[in-house]
């Protein structure tokens, strides 16, 4: 469901051409024993790291240019989000809600489908932005989020609800 595998199938071929690219995976699953084997006979354990569960949200996405999110189906990821909201450039499948929140080309990118050569392609051009473009979608990320679902934005949108059904309750 999470898109893992294909992931570090994608990121496998990605580290033949650049091999100082760091894949970070957070997290804890029922696929964790095999994806460590993998990654060991593949001989990678120094470029695809498994980290765990973590909850600093800073250490997650603070030292992370980019948020890879390959699932086959997810609700609204709040991962996403948090990732945004830290102005990390996200690289994500069109499931859900979340492809309503990357503007492809300009916050971030969407996949076309799940797939080891999509996910590969899609890690190649964002790691060949410049500093100037990769700040500019980090920026763009951050502020999408913030706009959105920031909690000026948030504490707004329950006051309207509020405002519109006490009118209602109220009679004239």
């Amino acid at each position: 469901e999470k898109g893992i595998v294909k992931l570090v199938d994608a990121f496998e071929r990605i580290v033949r051409r650049h091999p100082e690219a760091r894949l970070n995976i957070f997290g804890a699953g029922p696929l964790k024993d095999m994806l460590r084997d993998r990654i060991a006979a593949s001989g990678l354990e120094q470029q695809i790291l498994l980290r765990g569960v973590e909850s600093d949200k800073a250490r997650i996405f603070g030292g992370n240019a980019f948020f890879l999110l390959p699932s086959d189906s997810e609700g609204m990821s709040n991962a996403l989000l948090e990732a945004m909201a830290h102005g990390t450039v996200p690289i994500i499948t069109p499931v859900s809600g979340a492809a309503d929140l990357v503007d492809t080309g300009r916050s971030g990118y969407i996949v076309a489908d799940n797939q080891p050569d999509t996910l590969e392609a899609a890690i190649e051009t964002a790691i060949n932005l410049g500093a100037g473009d990769w700040t500019e979608f980090s920026a763009a990320a951050r502020e999408k989020i913030l706009q959105n679902f920031g909690i000026d934005k948030i504490a707004a949108d329950y006051l309207d609800c509020y405002t519109r059904h006490m009118q209602r309750a109220v009679p004239h």
